[in-house]
């Protein structure tokens, strides 16, 4: 889809340069904010972000938040001592026939229109929204049924209930639902309607709350469900509400845009997926819960599991590097207290890679053979050999010369890939059958999210 551009001119105040103002255009759309200001912005130490620019538009007022001036110009700017110091501003020079025309490029975050925040502590919401390309399908609801015969095409659809979860005793999490039915506006002239299949995610919080609090909260659930996706989710169509400022105007004048980075990730035709919500929605309460209680401790190990999954370019040995890379920080991180060691294995200021990937073995074997696993998973080589493996490629030493084979290293470092996924699963309290069932689970085939009608009859079970 193109992105289409509204430019927008005006007056633009810096309260960070002491409310200086400065006439300019404002060009943005779903994924680009850029601010023109034509002058030069005076230096204000050495800053080239400001939280907080405020226009006055004909189309009414407008708050740009973290902006950040682009190019290269000579300046001169007083030290927090008062001393004048000389060096670059950012900045542009346009040439226009014979003269130079001196101009101020900013690329911005947010927008917030019809309304004015001079700093960003004044900037809090009730509400925020936002979607990401595979909701849906995670959530894998149905939600039209088709029958045909060859005098008529019956379509059934009907909303499905809102799901509610818990992120905080202060902020309520929930996925809503909408379907759409509206007559066909595109060139098929047979068509006649077009059910529109949409899902969200919605936080609400109990008072008013800082966006940066909302946006904590929105990267640790895109964290999760890159995880249980299988895909690094980008966000999309992200909205802020504030019921006071909602209220002093009509419901369709307060717009937040977040700009879109990098654009949507479509999901492929043929995905698999680590788990739905169909599997683990008896228990997904309290599986978020432990999501956000071990956060911090689960990031930089997600972190590496998830450079393995979107570089679809790097090749076997380095996914097995990063995959012992995770392995040893997850036993470290969650497993290294509840052990028991030998005086020998702690040596040397704690338990070498050898160690903990044997812990880990015999605990993986231990769960995996009491539940009647997946027999052909088995990883199939020692401890020693992967942490010969990895030392060898990593620090180089002949001394390893029970190392495994690049075709070896092939066949084992997708098992150990999953062993990870495993492990964090189980770290999460997903039932254990979930797990299993996520191992062997086909491949999903996309639905789309518009269904065409080219003769029906309507009928609306909501």
């Amino acid at each position: 889809m193109k992105n289409e551009f509204t430019e927008i001119s005006g007056k633009w105040n810096f309260p960070a340069l002491e409310d200086e103002e400065y006439f300019g255009t404002l060009k943005y759309s779903n994924s680009y904010i850029s601010l023109e200001i034509f002058d030069q912005l005076r230096c204000f130490n050495k800053i080239d972000k400001f939280d907080v620019v405020v226009g006055k538009t004909l189309e009414g007022t407008i708050t740009l938040l973290d902006c950040i001036r682009k190019g290269n110009r000579p300046c001169v700017w007083t030290d927090e001592n008062g001393i004048e110091q000389k060096g670059i501003s950012p900045g542009s020079i346009s040439s226009n026939g014979e003269s130079n025309i001196i101009t101020t490029r900013l690329s911005c975050y947010s927008i917030i229109k019809h309304h004015c925040f001079k700093s960003k502590d004044e900037i809090k919401f009730n509400k925020f929204l936002f979607n990401f390309d595979g909701l849906r399908e995670w959530l894998d609801y149905t939600t039209v049924t088709i029958n045909s015969n060859s005098t008529r095409i019956e379509a059934n659809y009907k909303k499905p209930e809102t799901i509610h979860f818990n992120i905080n005793e202060d902020i309520e999490g929930r996925f809503e639902f909408d379907v759409n039915t509206a007559n066909y506006k595109g060139t098929d002239k047979d068509i006649k309607f077009q059910i529109n299949l949409t899902s969200q995610i919605i936080l609400e919080s109990k008072k008013e709350t800082k966006k940066d609090k909302f946006l904590e909260i929105r990267n640790k659930l895109l964290d999760f469900f890159t995880f249980a996706i299988n895909l690094k989710q980008k966000p999309y169509l992200q909205r802020f509400f504030n019921n006071k400022i909602k209220n002093q105007f009509t419901s369709d004048t307060l717009i937040f845009l977040e700009v879109n980075q990098g654009g949507m990730n479509k999901l492929p035709d043929n995905h698999l997926f680590t788990f739905k919500y169909s599997h683990i929605k008896t228990n997904f309460n309290k599986i978020i819960e432990n999501w956000f209680s071990k956060y911090e401790k689960l990031k930089p190990i997600i972190n590496l599991w998830t450079t393995i999954l979107i570089r679809h370019d790097i090749i076997s040995l380095n996914k097995f590097i990063f995959v012992c890379q995770a392995l040893e920080t997850y036993h470290a991180r969650f497993r290294h207290e509840i052990e028991t060691y030998t005086n020998n294995e702690l040596k040397n200021y704690g338990p070498k890679l050898k160690v903990r990937m044997r812990k880990l073995l015999e605990y993986f074997d231990d769960e995996t053979k009491e539940k009647e696993y997946i027999e052909n998973f088995k990883i199939g080589v020692t401890a020693e050999q992967i942490s010969n493996t990895r030392n060898y490629y990593t620090h180089y030493n002949e001394k390893y010369n029970n190392k495994m084979s690049e075709i070896e290293i092939g066949n084992v470092t997708p098992r150990l890939i999953q062993m990870l996924q495993f492990l964090i699963l189980r770290e999460l309290d997903i039932e254990y059958q979930t797990v299993k069932e996520y191992m062997e689970y086909p491949k999903f085939t996309r639905i789309t999210n518009l269904v065409d009608i080219k003769s029906v009859e309507e009928y609306n079970n909501d």
